[in-house]
């Protein structure tokens, strides 16, 4: 699966999950009401505690294996993101390693003739000339 289709399913799962709990708590809401807990009153209360318990067991084994498809698509979604990246960073060194060979092969081929700058403190220097002095590689 592509990063897109996964972002796209943990958005599912996650509203999914969102339903279910809501669902859980409008169940809890009606099974708690007075008009429903009435039918209950005062020598079956055993049973409707175990009726609410039974509710609350059901919506979070649900919510349980939504929870934990959220935590594997999470996973896969840091692998695939693991992956991209590497793959990225391996193309930037090899862009960057064409670059220096494009680079060290120009150079190589010509000697270069670097321009130094002298600062105007060497002007009093016998022998020095004012700006920029030519310096061949071969006098260093």
């Amino acid at each position: 699966m592509t990063i897109a289709e996964i972002e796209n399913e943990i958005n599912l799962t996650i509203k999914e999950n969102n339903k279910m709990y809501y669902a859980k708590k409008s169940h809890l809401e009606k099974h708690r009401n007075y008009s429903h807990k009435k039918n209950y009153y005062p020598h079956r209360m055993e049973e409707w505690y175990q009726e609410e318990c039974n509710i609350i067991k059901m919506y979070d084994a649900h919510i349980k294996d939504i929870l934990n498809r959220l935590k594997q698509l999470k996973k896969e979604l840091k692998a695939q993101e693991e992956m991209l990246e590497a793959a990225q960073s391996l193309l930037c060194l090899h862009k960057r390693a064409k670059k220096e060979a494009e680079k060290n092969r120009r150079q190589s081929g010509t000697p270069t003739v670097q321009r130094v700058r002298r600062s105007a403190r060497f002007m009093d220097v016998p022998g020095w000339k004012r700006g920029r002095v030519q310096l061949d590689i071969t006098e260093l």
